[in-house]
């Protein structure tokens, strides 16, 4: 039977999201570097915005400065609600007694391996302005690896909510390949045989064709001999690719030297490096309990005077000269609500982060106390936009590439979201707890006797926790550590 095709009016709820929103969404994913940078351009872009404060929020800001979360107790975070996060300037930022270096900088362990590819980037010619938005926005989805191991079409959803964008497949290739050609070889790739295979190719490119190198590739790019390989098949490896075993020997040698993780020479979240400096996003004493922002090196704005004279002196023309002055009128009212948006944004971005931020301190109210990792909570990003009262996606974007100055450092906010692993007893403790074991295990065993992943598993067990090889392997492979025959070669 013939399906019948049949059309129904029907009515229904579609959340939609103001210009505002989406300015404030995108502007919470940037990190401190990109933030000053954007401001800069948005500077040249709308001469409606200006440098300097504006005056009537100056008269409101004695009474408002102080307020930075000196109502919460250090020692019982969950014991009242925090209704006020504090409005005391033009971006939300609060002022706080903590002695601020003068040029809004902190030296911390390291700058975050995006912000160092963001340089980078930044210097590279793109086609038009979509592409190197959707490339920065493409950088800022890598994971702790340095993988871009989202799934395409989510991340050109995401890229439309965020910016408005609408991208395309073509977009997405081109925007990779620009950030595939970033240092270090191997960065943005979408899974393991890809990251060698970058690595490869750029070695051939640098100096030129070589017999083995070009096997290697041909290993890498062949998905069921690189699955041979990948699982130790040798000789179904062998039979494939018709290599005796002199050839796969040198062959797997060249593959096996390769990084399979971009952000290796990084600490294990691929966030920090030694010796470089960084600006916090956030401030949280102690002490007192307060948390407040830091603005960088970002300046001071406001709406523009001359642009608000503009607009009232062209609305109040009549008859000819009125019409005349049309086009000078709408060109004000456009800028300065852009301006006026852009003000109210990077406010709203401000209170955002204080929000999350607190919801955080509120789970991990001993580590904020001891700074002892021991006492980290399990926590997730739902588990924080419940808490907190927003979207877990808003959580997702605050956390990117943003750190915090406490009193035991600045720390990489995305640190404090771990999975649990659960203890006999019933109680849990944080992957990173678990993840500083098994190094500490591997740092004292006998290098010519390393432990193998059941064996740490072993110790993990003996110490109270309830956890699987298969999890040890994970933990071990995600702080970049080699398993025990190769530490052996390594260390030997």
């Amino acid at each position: 039977m013939a399906q019948q095709i049949k059309q129904e009016l029907g009515m229904k709820q579609v959340q939609r999201l103001s210009p505002l929103q989406l300015q404030t969404i995108e502007l919470l994913g940037l990190t401190q570097l990109e933030l000053e940078e954007r401001v800069k351009q948005e500077l040249i872009d709308n001469p409606a915005l200006e440098e300097g404060r504006d005056p009537a929020a100056d008269a409101d800001i004695d009474a408002e400065s102080d307020e930075v979360l000196s109502d919460i107790d250090p020692q019982d975070y969950g014991a009242s609600e925090v209704d006020d996060y504090g409005d005391d300037d033009d971006y939300g930022y609060s002022k706080s007694d903590r002695p601020v270096d003068p040029v809004g900088s902190y030296t911390a362990a390291g700058v975050t391996f995006a912000e160092n590819l963001l340089q980078d980037l930044m210097m590279l010619d793109f086609p038009n302005e979509r592409i190197k938005r959707l490339a920065v926005f493409m950088l800022g989805s890598l994971d702790d690896n340095g993988y871009l191991s989202r799934d395409e079409n989510r991340l050109l959803a995401d890229f439309l909510v965020d910016t408005g964008i609408d991208a395309t497949h073509d977009d997405f290739l081109i925007a990779l390949t620009m950030l595939q050609g970033l240092e270090p070889a191997g960065v943005a790739a979408r899974d393991l045989a890809e990251c060698l295979r970058l690595q490869i190719e750029r070695k051939l490119d640098e100096t030129g064709e070589d017999e083995l190198w070009l096997d290697a590739l041909d290993l890498v790019e062949n998905p069921a001999w690189f699955a041979y390989f990948y699982q130790r098949q040798t000789d179904a490896l062998l039979k494939a690719t018709g290599w005796d075993t002199e050839r796969y020997k040198q062959v797997s040698d060249i593959v096996r030297h390769l990084n399979p993780r971009p952000t290796n020479g990084y600490n294990e979240q691929g966030l920090a490096r030694l010796g470089e400096t960084i600006t916090p996003d956030l401030v949280y004493d102690g002490e007192t309990g307060s948390l407040s922002l830091t603005n960088g090196h970002l300046p001071d704005l406001r709406v523009s005077t001359e642009f608000k004279d503009l607009y009232e002196n062209a609305a109040s023309l009549k008859g000819e000269s009125a019409k005349s002055q049309k086009e000078a009128m709408d060109y004000a009212r456009k800028k300065l609500d852009a301006a006026n948006q852009f003000i109210e944004a990077l406010k709203q971005r401000g209170q955002t982060m204080l929000n999350v931020m607190h919801s955080i301190i509120r789970f991990q109210p001993e580590f904020f106390r001891t700074g002892d990792d021991a006492t980290l909570r399990p926590m997730t990003q739902e588990q924080v936009a419940a808490e907190a009262g927003c979207d877990n996606s808003t959580v997702s974007r605050m956390a990117s590439s943003k750190y915090i100055q406490t009193d035991f450092g600045i720390l990489p906010i995305r640190d404090f979201f771990t999975e649990g692993i659960a203890r006999k007893d019933g109680s849990e403790v944080s992957s990173r707890y678990v993840k500083q074991l098994i190094a500490a295990y591997i740092d004292a065993e006998d290098p010519a006797s390393p432990l193998s992943d059941q064996q740490l598993c072993d110790k993990l067990t003996s110490e109270g926790l309830v956890i699987a090889r298969r999890t040890v392997n994970k933990y071990r492979e995600q702080m970049g550590l080699l398993p025990a025959r190769d530490r052996k070669h390594q260390k030997s």
